[in-house]
């Protein structure tokens, strides 16, 4: 398990927030690594690349490597319920990004 794994968590016991659910087609693998995505996915900005177009569906080990962080503006965990519904769990929350964006509109 990676750093961010272990401070964020990569399991389906996160607290998820039934109140946003994943709306549209579910990821089936990762778009950096490849590996299939099954019970957590992360959708989030990857370091180094632009803010538009630099977004990617990745897998927990890629987003520990890859990832910008979690988010408004950053990126956003989703986890797998019981229904077999993805969920937000990690990544709600305003960010210094997304407060500089705000300010610009």
């Amino acid at each position: 398990m990676g750093f961010l794994s272990k401070i964020f968590g990569n399991s389906n016991k996160d607290n998820i927030d039934k109140n946003y659910p994943w709306i549209g087609e579910v990821p089936s693998i990762c778009e950096l690594c490849g590996n299939a995505i099954s019970d957590v996915f992360y959708d989030g900005h990857v370091k180094g690349k632009p803010l538009v177009g630099g977004w990617n569906f990745m897998c927990p080990e890629c987003f520990d490597i890859y990832g910008s962080g979690l988010g408004i503006g950053v990126g956003q965990k989703f986890v797998k319920s019981e229904n077999d519904r993805f969920y937000l769990a990690k990544g709600g929350e305003k960010t210094e990004k997304s407060r500089a964006l705000d300010s610009l509109r």
